[in-house]
């Protein structure tokens, strides 16, 4: 089974991403980002196998969310993804023709920063940066989960050898080892 979401499932995702910046700018997208939030919001639609016409729904959204944008630059996203979309869907992210953009090229083309995806609780359009820190965040809860604990605990704890206990015995580390192990290290007397 391929690593991941499947891709209209992950395109579903992004297109729910892409409404969640668009609402968050009062409905519609701020001039400069407009041909490119459309684009992005086309491309999903292609992945999204049972919408049989694909260049109304981009015309629909770009006449609400695009207001501004010339006509021709609408026409020409909803005849391409119209097109796109009519290809044969395969197994195969690149024999399909369709364009399949990460998540974090789709945040850095509408300018999304870190904070801003955490804020706006975006999950796939995200930057690289973002996407690191939320899988070390996971990898550092299933360590937490499995027993692990942090460096700085690990080292309150298991300290012996920056004190150097062995040394208030007077004796070498190899000697106060096997005598701990045996349970036969003296008590040290308070001075």
């Amino acid at each position: 089974m391929p690593k991941g979401l499947p891709q209209a499932k992950r395109f579903k995702l992004i297109l729910d991403d892409l409404e969640i910046f668009r609402n968050a700018h009062g409905g519609v997208i701020p001039s400069g980002l407009r041909n490119t939030w459309l684009h992005f919001h086309a491309t999903c639609l292609t992945h999204i196998p049972g919408i049989r016409d694909i260049e109304g729904e981009v015309k629909k959204m770009a006449a609400r969310a695009t207001p501004g944008l010339k006509p021709g630059e609408v026409n020409a996203i909803a005849k391409q993804a119209e097109k796109k979309a009519r290809l044969t869907r395969t197994a195969s992210v690149w024999g399909d023709g369709r364009y399949h953009y990460k998540g974090a090229t789709i945040a850095d083309g509408l300018g999304i920063t870190p904070e801003m995806a955490r804020r706006l609780g975006l999950q796939q359009v995200i930057p690289a940066l973002e996407r690191r820190r939320r899988k070390a965040e996971v990898e550092r809860q299933r360590r937490s989960e499995n027993g692990a604990v942090s460096q700085e605990e690990y080292l309150a704890k298991n300290n012996a050898s920056r004190e150097k206990p062995w040394e208030k015995f007077g004796i070498g580390r190899t000697k106060f080892y096997e005598l701990k192990r045996a349970g036969m290290l003296p008590v040290l007397e308070a001075v």
